[in-house]
């Protein structure tokens, strides 16, 4: 069983191949909230819809469900496109506009399996930025949300025991670039490291 949030994830993702897959070069999860250089980084496969889990607050009396807030970030445009075009598209290019017109009912309306429906919030943001017009890109966001409940574990049998590393480093002071040096012998910095004994 996969966990709620990757659960909700990858049926937005279908949800977007499935009704907008031809047009678009890439659909697929990022981190919430890139900067302009890693949307930059994004630039190259342009159009694309990329979808984004950015937590959401417990709801009451329930503290193990949660109001999962995801966003779906439209990335339009290329280094020669003009910001009108990137917004509205071309003949042979589709642009923002046509694909939030499509993107907001496709998601707004979905039902994913074991969660629940996703609810458009009513918010799309441009996050246009001087910086993301020096790319050439446009970027609007479409917030949704679904209600997350965390009350069934799931399993964790697929993912490996975590390997720990262990060393002790112990950096002796004074040194001559510290302002006020410790007494000789004192220790200004250590360190536990556990590794595996192979």
């Amino acid at each position: 069983m996969t966990d709620p949030i990757t659960q909700v994830e990858d049926a937005m993702v279908a949800a977007v191949h499935l009704a907008l897959g031809s047009k678009l070069r890439k659909v697929e999860t990022v981190p919430g909230g890139l900067s302009a250089e890693e949307w930059g980084a994004r630039l190259r496969v342009s159009p694309a819809v990329y979808i984004g889990f950015l937590g959401g607050p417990a709801e009451p009396p329930n503290q193990t469900r949660i109001m999962g807030r995801f966003m779906a970030y439209v990335v339009t445009g290329n280094s020669g496109s003009d910001e009108k075009t990137r917004r509205r598209g071309t003949p042979t290019t589709i642009g923002a506009y046509p694909i939030l017109a499509v993107l907001i009912p496709t998601l707004g309306e979905l039902r994913v399996q074991g969660i629940g429906d996703l609810v458009f919030t009513g918010e799309v943001s441009n996050l246009f930025s001087t910086a993301f017009d020096d790319l050439g890109i446009s970027v609007y966001a479409a917030e949704f949300k679904v209600g997350i409940s965390f009350s069934t574990v799931p399993d964790l049998s697929q993912y490996a025991d975590f390997t720990t590393f262990d060393a002790d480093i112990v950096t002796q002071r004074p040194l001559p670039t510290d302002p006020i040096p410790l007494p000789d012998g004192e220790a200004a910095l250590e360190s536990r490291v556990t590794l595996p004994n192979s």
